[in-house]
C-alpha cells in the first residue's frame, strides 16, 4: 500500500487490492506480519488511505481470505470489513471466491480422530464497499450492449477497458 500514499486524493474509481494476509510470508519484496494486532493497526492505516485515494462515489473490491489459521484463528474478512467501515466505507456485498485451496493444505488436525478437527474454509472473499452513494446517478447510455453486460456481470468476461467505468 506504500504506492497509494504517493497518489493524489480522489484518484481511483474502483481498485481491487489484495493486501498481505498476516501469514508471516516473506515474498515479493515485503515481509508479511506475524503479529495480528500489528497487522490490524497497519490495515486500519491502509483502509484510511484507500478511502482517501478513492473518488467520491468510488467503489473498492478487497480480496481477503475468510479466515486465517496461523497459531490463533482469526476472522480476517470480518476484521477487514470492520476496519473499512471505521475508515468511512459503506458495505455493499460480499463475493465468495470458492477457489478450493484446501487440497493444497495438509493441516487436517488429529489423524483419524475427532478430538481436534482442523476445519479450513477453502474460499476467499471479495468485500465490495463504497465511498458516498452507490448509485452514480449516471444518465448516459452504457458503452456495453446487453449481451456484453451479461457476459461481464455473470461470467467475468468483460471487454477491454475503454477508459470509462462499465
Amino acid at each position: 500500500m506504500s504506492l497509494a500514499s504517493r497518489r493524489p486524493a480522489s484518484m481511483w474509481h474502483w481498485p481491487l487490492p489484495s493486501p498481505p494476509y498476516c501469514l508471516g510470508i516473506q515474498d515479493q519484496g515485503y515481509v508479511d506480519f506475524t503479529s495480528y494486532s500489528d497487522y490490524l493497526a497497519a490495515a486500519a492505516t491502509w483502509a484510511a488511505e484507500l478511502y482517501r485515494v478513492l473518488q467520491p462515489n468510488g467503489r473498492l473490491a478487497l480480496n481477503v481470505p475468510v479466515d486465517i489459521a496461523r497459531g490463533q484463528r482469526e476472522a480476517l474478512a470480518y476484521d477487514w470489513l470492520q476496519l473499512l467501515r471505521a475508515g468511512g466505507f459503506h458495505y455493499r456485498t460480499t463475493v465468495v471466491w470458492a477457489e478450493g485451496n484446501i487440497a493444497r493444505s495438509t493441516a487436517r488436525g488429529s489423524i483419524d480422530s475427532p478430538s481436534a478437527i482442523n476445519l479450513i474454509c477453502p474460499a476467499e472473499v471479495v468485500l465490495i464497499v463504497h465511498k458516498g452513494d452507490w448509485n452514480l446517478g449516471r444518465t448516459d447510455a452504457s458503452d456495453l450492449g446487453h449481451d456484453e453486460w451479461l457476459a461481464c456481470v455473470f461470467r467475468g468476461k468483460c471487454p477491454a477497458a475503454s477508459g470509462e467505468d462499465a
